[in-house]
């Protein structure tokens, strides 16, 4: 089997692996003929994902010169409730909600567009760490790289081809349910004063619900209106952190059951339509880099807050992209203050703040502190820019 050498081998076409690669050819474009993005499956591929992109993201592609040219759904009104208590984040929009299937097949175009060689339906079967370099093995053909970028998910076979396991105790679960939007709310759910289902999409208004954490629910449920393929529809589910990990693990569909009866769905009847899909979360105390090896996206940890993903991954994508620049400048492929790096760009320094944040709300098991934290935070957004219904977040001059 010949050998394909390259610079840079970006392992992974979701949003990081991307961003990664469109970063690198606006960076230094004299690179682009010497990188390899190297993904699995086939576009457009199945990702169990809310689809939401926050203006974070928004940002990020701003800065490439690109927008999303993909049906999606503008949220003006992120709702986060518990019990009879809750609070907005509103905006012009305050995010958008795609099919991470059409997000991600746009995105890797993108990538094809800027030159950059983009090889599917070809996974890592074997990585090893030499002294010069990274050699991967896929059942096509042998590859060597200076730098490699794992941007290959929570699984990530990268890591698991070089003995470098994830932290067990940063292991986020989700449950995904989509379903019709005819389907109806409960009479008077928290949060919401609307009768019908169609009302989230005419507002464009998603509702995290986290009453559950008193119960052990280190997350929340949701509501977010959606599309596919031109048809409504509405994205249910379930987050569950697990930043405490030794705490007793809730049984999801037991949580999620009573969450779509109330809807008049019936998760056992229709248990065709429920995925799971496991979450990597964010730890500021991991490793994030080895000689001639980045991690990036899900590989590398997302929010354990509230499991936002893309505009993360995005955000590590800048940062991979910024540090192989430099790195090939210098001659310097020791990984060594890509951490450092992650830990203060705009987007991705958010995720030590998310941390801590997860740390501190899961932490409390009191429905009564619970629900006047609540309460005091819902009193307090009223006079921050959030409570604007004009505000552009991605926009900040645009009122």
């Amino acid at each position: 089997m010949s050998e394909i050498q390259k610079k840079i081998i970006i392992v992974g076409g979701g949003p990081a692996g991307s961003s990664t690669a469109l970063h690198l050819s606006k960076l230094n474009p004299e690179l682009i003929p010497d990188i390899l993005l190297l993904e699995k499956a086939t576009h457009p591929r199945t990702k169990v994902c809310s689809g939401a992109l926050s203006h974070h993201g928004s940002l990020v592609l701003k800065g490439l010169g690109i927008q999303p040219d993909v049906p999606h759904i503008p949220l003006r009104d992120i709702r986060m409730a518990y019990g009879k208590h809750h609070y907005s984040f509103k905006g012009n929009p305050v995010a958008r909600v795609f099919q991470r299937s059409e997000l991600d097949q746009w995105l890797l175009e993108e990538v094809r567009k800027s030159g950059v060689e983009v090889r599917e339906n070809e996974g890592v079967q074997q990585a090893s760490i030499e002294e010069d370099g990274v050699t991967l093995h896929t059942d096509r053909a042998q590859y060597r790289a200076k730098m490699v970028v794992a941007a290959d998910g929570a699984s990530s076979p990268v890591r698991h081809a070089l003995g470098w396991p994830i932290n067990p105790n940063n292991k986020s679960r989700l449950l995904d349910f989509p379903s019709p939007p005819e389907a109806s709310f409960p009479l008077k759910p928290a949060g919401v004063d609307a009768n019908h289902e169609v009302s989230l999409h005419e507002r464009g208004l998603a509702i995290l619900y986290f009453s559950r954490i008193s119960q052990g629910l280190q997350g929340y449920l949701w509501d977010i209106p959606t599309q596919h393929g031109g048809s409504l529809y509405v994205d249910r589910g379930l987050f569950d952190s697990r930043t405490f990990a030794h705490r007793p693990i809730v049984a999801l569909k037991d949580e999620l059951r009573p969450f779509l009866a109330q809807r008049n769905l019936d998760l056992d009847s229709q248990a065709q339509r429920l995925s799971s899909h496991p979450y990597h979360f964010f730890d500021p105390s991991n490793e994030f880099s080895r000689p001639h090896i980045l991690l990036a996206g899900d590989a590398a940890g997302v929010d354990p807050l509230c499991g936002e993903g893309i505009a993360f991954a995005l955000g590590y994508g800048r940062v991979a992209a910024k540090h192989l620049v430099r790195g090939f400048k210098n001659q310097d492929f020791s990984g060594k203050g890509y951490k450092q790096e992650i830990l203060k760009d705009p987007v991705t320094k958010q995720l030590r703040m998310r941390f801590r944040l997860a740390r501190m709300a899961y932490s409390i098991r009191s429905s009564a502190v619970l629900s006047a934290g609540w309460s005091i935070a819902s009193f307090f957004a009223r006079f921050t820019k959030w409570n604007n219904a004009d505000y552009v977040p991605d926009n900040p001059g645009k009122s």
